[in-house]
């Protein structure tokens, strides 16, 4: 059996053309992955930002055993607070 050179070179230009093709896909599949780790390497040095400039203050007040006004005080104004994140007044 013998094989004539013209169809030896169309069988050939066949499997090129398909390597070139897959080469191709692969190569935009690349890109689109590329693109993903960029946005998501820029996603978390904007969240990183965001972190390092958000300014958290806790505030805490000791309440003296001994003054049951400022007991009083610091229950009502726990008491408020908790009451309207309750109702939805208040979210956080």
């Amino acid at each position: 059996m013998s094989v004539s050179l013209s169809k030896l070179f169309i069988v050939l230009s066949f499997l090129s053309l398909f390597l070139f093709l897959a080469g191709a896909i692969f190569d935009e599949s690349a890109r689109k992955d590329d693109e993903v780790f960029r946005l998501a390497v820029a996603d978390l040095n904007l969240n990183n930002e965001i972190l390092e400039t958000e300014k958290i203050t806790i505030s805490v007040e000791f309440v003296d055993g001994n003054n049951p006004f400022q007991a009083v005080q610091e229950g009502r104004t726990i008491f408020l607070f908790l009451s309207k994140l309750k109702t939805g007044k208040i979210t956080c």
